[in-house]
């Protein structure tokens, strides 16, 4: 297999017609072409005979990246000895690394582990009017969706702290100790115990000797910061993820797309969800308009046609289809209207074998 854009070694064959058998030693008498892409150029490299001996005729010539660089080519020529044609060779670059799969720039194979680069996830990225990274649903006063009676944003809380004012001295806090409190001895005490309890076999040496004896089974070497370590499967479960702390997206949101808020009438992705469901029927898309338009299909003497497959789009090429596809009944009419706006140009189309229909068929509709 050829690779686009790669050096590439050629085989071709030579042969002689009138002694019936593969050409050897006739790669001077050559003018080779390299077409591609339908446009005929010279090589750029000379051709050599592989091995005249154990593979008579064949002969190979080196392409340059530059001359890989094509959809489709074909190696061929003349020879200027009398009765000894060139056989063409065909050739289709694909494009898919050069390197062996699972190894360095090959393809990954199933099952590989794969890493973005480095904020490979920006802004830009990042549609915050649809993506919603949270697995689980959100209820009652962990909706993600609901903010404060306030309406305060993490922004604004965020601008509350900054503005809280600055924190006491050290100075001022011995002051306000001096001043109001009475339990400088019982500190003194408590501290005195505090000596006690570091003491060999005091409570506090009791407690660091049971949490070494936890600690010592700690590996020698655990993993450097910044390695690689892979969750379990099933790692974060219900009980793991906390819903009123925990907030997976980088960005702050604003306005329109903040992830903070729901519309007027407080739908949830579950509502929107359902709401879109039932937008399609059972046998196809009825359409986005308000009125009922039911098709009817007819052979020229006035047999309905059933079974066929009906669609309409908004435009002769067929690239907008808006509604469909539904099939006819016994009767030649669809087996329910399509949902389409009175009085607009739109064009029908449709199929099924054995039949030929003028597709498509423009037509201005007009309610049941």
């Amino acid at each position: 297999m050829a690779h686009y854009g790669i050096e590439t070694t050629i085989e071709f064959a030579a042969y002689d017609t009138d002694a019936n058998d593969y050409k050897t030693g006739d790669k001077d008498q050559f003018t080779l072409r390299w077409v591609k892409d339908g446009i005929s150029n010279v090589p750029t490299n000379a051709c050599a005979e592989v091995d005249a001996t154990n593979a008579k005729g064949i002969y190979k010539i080196t392409l340059t990246a530059a001359e890989m660089q094509c959809q489709q080519a074909v190696l061929c020529g003349v020879s200027s000895t009398g009765n000894v044609i060139i056989i063409p060779t065909h050739v289709s670059p694909v494009r898919v690394p050069n390197a062996a799969p699972g190894g360095a720039s090959g393809l990954a194979l199933f099952g590989d582990e794969m890493d973005l680069i480095d904020d490979a996830i920006t802004l830009s990225k990042f549609d915050e009017s649809t993506a919603f990274p949270l697995v689980a649903s959100d209820a009652g006063a962990t909706q993600v969706a609901r903010v404060g009676a306030d309406s305060d944003t993490l922004e604004t809380l965020s601008d509350q702290l900054d503005t809280a004012g600055t924190p006491p001295t050290a100075v001022a806090i011995r002051t306000e100790i001096d001043s109001n409190s009475t339990q400088l001895a019982a500190i003194v005490a408590d501290t005195g115990e505090l000596q006690t309890d570091n003491a060999d076999g005091g409570r506090t040496d009791l407690l660091v000797d049971a949490i070494k004896a936890k600690t010592d089974t700690i590996p020698a070497s655990p993993a450097v910061v910044g390695s690689q370590m892979n969750l379990a499967d099933n790692a974060i479960t219900a009980g793991k993820y906390d819903e009123e702390t925990a907030y997976s997206i980088k960005h702050a949101d604003t306005g329109a797309t903040a992830l903070a808020r729901t519309g007027a009438d407080s739908d949830t992705l579950e509502d929107l969800s359902d709401q879109l469901d039932s937008i399609v029927i059972s046998g196809g898309l009825v359409g986005p308009g308000g009125d009922a338009i039911t098709i009817t299909l007819k052979e020229s003497d006035g047999t309905p046609i059933a079974d066929a497959d009906v669609w309409i789009t908004t435009d002769a090429a067929g690239a907008n289809v808006i509604a469909g596809t539904l099939q006819t009944n016994s009767s030649g009419q669809t087996v329910k209207p399509f949902m389409l706006d009175a009085g607009v140009t739109y064009y029908r189309w449709a199929q099924k074998d054995g039949v030929n229909f003028t597709n498509p068929t423009s037509f201005v509709a007009a309610a049941d």
